[in-house]
């Protein structure tokens, strides 16, 4: 998110629906065992970009 009257960068939140070790454990149908997951996005790709502007504007008045 940017501001409109300085072009700052004011927040930024990365979303990932996929993590590698993941992917690759279900492919050979094996657990996944321990690890730091990255995954925090369940909904359809096209939804992505709107959830990510809803949280970035909640942390952005929460945080006032």
């Amino acid at each position: 998110m940017s501001g409109a009257r300085a072009r700052l960068i004011l927040a930024a939140m990365i979303c990932s629906k996929m993590f590698g070790i993941c992917v690759s454990a279900k492919r050979l149908g094996k657990e996944s065992g321990e690890h730091d997951c990255c995954k925090n996005y369940k909904g359809s790709s096209k939804g992505m970009e709107a959830f990510v502007v809803l949280e970035l504007v909640k942390k952005a008045f929460h945080d006032r």
